[in-house]
């Protein structure tokens, strides 16, 4: 195997962070009583489903449903309040991050959607108790799909993160991309942006039965990273096309959760980030 010339790679530190202090909003409700809402993040569904409070800026914790199953739970759609933008003018490369770690309390039936929301359908990577990891994105009226190394496992109080690159403004024939971690190892490859019609994106999470701690980057002193963001090489590796699974609505893989989940999330988070 040849030697990797490391003088190749560029790689970033502290002054290529962006820090935005941000914070998360709940952007729907546990059921038509609104009981738990974006204006009233903590208390009790009336109705006993399981829902998320939002005890802090960054903390997530999980109400169990009254029966105690986990049967009667409900997504909750969380937004950050500040947007990750592409600096104008910039003359270096300019970083987004951010991280979460699980607190699985009532056994492992967890799904976890994180990543990066947009005006229209965001970029999440799905954890599920049943399948393995996804990258799931929409363009051009297709689902499409990233399955993660068949290797892929999880724990409680592990820690994930989503990062976002912007290359220099010089640089035209780079394009933003998307990279996964966990446990403050790179997952994957990162997706390259390219073809993303958006001037933003900001963290985004879709959840149930389970907490969460999020990490903004708000005070790195006191909180760190799990991953070290100096040590991040600017990627050059992608996901190809060959990578990529792509359905239309009706053609989503014969894994009828899946297929269902999908389109249920799209059509509940285009309704509740664009009322």
């Amino acid at each position: 195997m040849p030697q990797q010339d490391f003088n190749t790679f560029t790689y970033l530190s502290l002054e290529n962070f962006v820090k935005i202090k941000n914070k998360w909003n709940i952007i729907n409700y546990c059921c038509e009583n609104k009981c738990v809402n974006k204006n009233k993040p903590t208390g009790n569904c009336i109705k006993g489903k399981g829902f998320a409070n939002l005890t802090n800026d960054e903390d997530i914790k999980y109400i169990n449903c009254l029966d105690g199953l986990g049967d009667n739970d409900e997504f909750v759609f969380f937004s950050s309040g500040n947007q990750f933008k592409n600096p104008k003018d910039a003359v270096k490369y300019s970083l987004f991050y951010f991280e979460i770690k699980l607190t699985i309390q009532f056994g492992m039936k967890i799904d976890l959607f994180f990543g990066l929301g947009t005006k229209d359908w965001p970029i999440l990577m799905n954890i599920s108790f049943l399948l393995n990891a996804f990258v799931h994105y929409q363009s051009q009226n297709k689902f499409k799909m990233i399955k993660l190394t068949p290797t892929f496992s999880f724990d409680n109080n592990d820690t994930f993160g989503c990062g976002l690159v912007y290359p220099p403004t010089n640089k035209s024939n780079e394009f933003p991309y998307v990279f996964y971690t966990q446990n403050g190892k790179q997952i994957g490859k990162a997706l390259s942006l390219k073809g993303f019609n958006t001037d933003y994106y900001e963290p985004a999470i879709v959840q149930n039965s389970f907490s969460l701690e999020t990490n903004f980057g708000n005070d790195l002193n006191s909180k760190p990273f799990k991953y070290d963001i100096t040590k991040h090489a600017v990627l050059k590796e992608f996901y190809a096309d060959s990578d990529v699974l792509e359905y239309s609505v009706n053609e989503l893989p014969e894994i009828s959760r899946l297929r269902a989940m999908l389109k249920g999330l799209s059509a509940l988070y285009l309704k509740y980030r664009n009322p």
